[in-house]
C-alpha cells in the first residue's frame, strides 16, 4: 500500500505511454529491452529500475490471475549505477560542515551524521521515538507513513550522541517532533537541503555533496572505525547485507594486509622480491 502511489505515477510516466496500447499477452521480453534502454538513456537508474518493478509487478498479478502463463520481466536485469557515492571523508570536514550550517539545520544533520538516518526519517522523527535510557532511536515514520522498506527498525544511540539528544530534549518545549518546523509542523525537504547545500559549499565539500550523503558518510566512517557489516546493514536498514557490502566493504581497515605478500616478483636491477606486509624482505641469491 505504501508503494500505490509512486507505482501509480510511474505507470502514468514510463509504462502506459510506450506500451499502453499493446495487448498484455503480446508484450514480449525483446520488447520490455528495448523499452528500458529507451528508458535508460532520459532517466537515472534509479527511475529505470522502479519503473522496472512496477512493470514486473503488474505482470505477477496478470499471472496471479490466470491472464497469462509467464512474466515476460523475469530475467530482464535492472539497470546498474555507474555512480560512486560520495560521503565527507575526513573528521575536520564534518566539523567544518556542522559549523557552516545555521542553526535548526546544524542539529538534523548532526542527527544524520551520527545515525545514518534518511532526511524523511528525521523530519518525521518523534520524541517517543527516541529512548535515552536505553540509548534506541525507533525508526519507523516516514511522509507515507512508514519508512522506505515498511518495517521498523532500532538504531543506537552511539556515546557521540548522547549528551547531543539529552539537550536537545531539554528544550524541546512540549513538541512532538525532534525537529519541528514552523507551527510544529513536519519540515519541507527543500527547507532543508537549500539550506544544507549552501552549508556545504561554504565548508568547501564537492558540488555533488548532497544531504542524503550524510548516510553514506555515516555508514563509511563506521566501517573505516571497525564497525561490524552486519550490524551497519541492520541500522541502515537494508533488506540485505549483500546491499551493505556492496557500496561499503571495501573500507574494512586491513581489509587486504593478509595478501600484500601474493605476487610477489623481482624487479630488474633491484634484486630483491618486493611485498608490502610487515613480513620481511626475501633477498634474492
Amino acid at each position: 500500500s505504501r508503494s500505490h502511489g509512486a507505482y501509480v505515477i510511474r505507470m502514468n510516466l514510463y509504462i502506459l505511454p510506450p506500451l499502453g496500447d499493446v495487448a498484455i499477452s503480446r508484450v514480449t521480453k525483446p520488447q520490455i529491452l528495448r523499452w528500458r534502454d529507451d528508458l535508460a538513456a532520459r532517466l537515472s537508474v534509479a527511475s529505470v529500475n522502479g519503473a522496472l518493478t512496477c512493470l514486473s509487478s503488474a505482470f505477477a498479478y496478470f499471472v496471479e490471475q490466470e491472464w497469462l502463463d509467464v512474466n515476460p520481466c523475469h530475467g530482464i536485469e535492472r539497470a546498474k549505477s555507474r555512480r560512486v557515492y560520495e560521503w565527507v571523508k575526513t573528521k575536520p570536514e564534518i566539523t567544518k560542515l556542522l559549523i557552516e550550517c545555521p542553526k535548526g539545520i546544524r542539529e538534523l544533520v548532526t542527527l544524520a551524521l551520527g545515525t545514518g538516518m534518511r532526511l524523511d526519517e528525521l523530519i518525521h522523527l518523534q520524541w517517543d521515538d527516541v529512548d535515552l535510557p536505553n540509548r534506541l532511536i525507533t525508526v519507523h515514520r516516514g511522509r507515507q507513513g512508514t519508512t522506505k522498506s515498511g518495517e521498523p527498525r532500532h538504531v543506537p544511540i552511539l556515546d557521540m550522541l548522547l549528551p547531543f539528544l539529552r539537550g536537545l530534549q531539554l528544550h524541546r518545549g512540549g513538541a512532538v517532533l525532534v525537529f519541528p518546523g514552523s507551527g510544529g509542523k513536519v519540515r519541507s525537504k527543500p527547507g532543508v537541503r537549500v539550506p544544507f547545500k549552501q552549508a556545504a559549499k561554504r565548508a568547501g565539500l564537492a558540488a555533488k555533496v548532497r544531504f542524503h550523503d550524510l548516510r553514506h558518510t555515516f555508514a563509511s566512517h563506521w566501517v573505516l572505525d571497525g564497525g561490524d557489516i552486519f550490524r551497519l546493514s541492520r541500522i541502515l536498514g537494508h533488506s540485505n547485507v549483500v546491499i551493505t557490502q556492496k557500496f561499503y566493504a571495501h573500507l574494512v581497515p586491513e581489509m587486504w594486509e593478509q595478501d600484500y605478500h601474493r605476487v610477489a616478483f623481482t624487479l630488474p636491477d633491484e634484486g630483491q622480491v618486493y611485498g608490502l606486509t610487515r613480513r620481511p624482505l626475501v633477498a634474492v641469491p
